[in-house]
């Protein structure tokens, strides 16, 4: 990129550029969004291990008193038919896990959190099949997933050492990652969709377009009234628009491979 004030080649691993010693604004802004990121996916690990830490123990302890009710009030109807004993417990916990589950995910997008929405959808398996009373759960979970893909390949964009070895393989990943954020955004913004939605959805909705478009302005100099265009894109109009607007940043691919 190049230096605003003298127009000198500067990186966005300069604080300063080293022609002129001028602040590189942008520099700041990506130490600033790198140190933010980290903090915010070691917290978000953190509460993700706690809560599942007092989650298994509230459900044991759940089970264990649900267990010892059960037997004491239909000992001799477990005597005469142990199969069907255990067909209540198993329910019963089951009914237990996924309202825990259902709840965590509520609260993940109330407090906009997309890392642990993609964490539970991923990892627990919550809202991983469609059914016609969770798709738009379904919905916003794939969304989240893409955008923290998104977030991942963008930050690949400034790491030299990516396991992408050329520019042009990490602006396909990105590109990817993109288009699908803004498919299940737009999906998601229908009205047959949002008539399901609830206020905290919608607002998690827009409040993730909104940082997509901030990191596309900062890391890629898209300009904010480009945005909308961009999310109506083709794949091929939108590789062939984030090259643009990386080699107006950076240097051309050619060079940078």
């Amino acid at each position: 990129m190049k230096c605003e004030n003298c127009g000198g080649r500067i990186s966005l691993e300069d604080e300063f550029c080293p022609s002129c010693g001028a602040v590189n604004r942008n520099a700041q802004k990506h130490i600033k969004d790198m140190r933010r990121y980290q903090s915010t996916f070691a917290n978000v690990q953190q509460d993700v291990q706690e809560a599942t830490k007092r989650y298994s123990e509230v459900t044991v302890r759940i089970i264990m008193i649900a267990v010892l009710l059960i037997m004491a009030i239909l000992f001799s109807l477990v005597a005469m038919n142990p199969t069907r004993f255990e067909r209540i417990g198993k329910g019963l916990r089951l009914k237990v896990t996924y309202s825990h589950w259902v709840k965590e995910f509520d609260d993940a997008i109330e407090e906009q959190e997309p890392l642990r929405v993609a964490y539970i959808r991923n990892d627990i398996g919550l809202y991983r099949n469609y059914d016609s009373e969770t798709t738009q759960k379904q919905y916003l979970a794939d969304m989240s997933d893409r955008y923290i893909a998104f977030q991942d390949y963008l930050l690949m964009m400034q790491d030299p050492f990516s396991e992408y070895d050329t520019a042009t393989e990490r602006l396909d990943m990105l590109q990817s990652s993109l288009r699908g954020f803004y498919g299940y955004a737009g999906d998601l913004k229908e009205k047959r969709m949002q008539k399901n939605m609830t206020d905290s959805e919608i607002v998690y909705v827009a409040a993730l377009e909104s940082n997509v478009s901030d990191l596309l302005h900062t890391y890629l100099g898209v300009p904010y009234e480009d945005m909308e265009a961009l999310s109506q894109m083709s794949r091929a109009k939108m590789s062939v628009a984030l090259k643009k607007y990386y080699e107006a940043m950076y240097e051309p691919l050619e060079q940078a491979e």
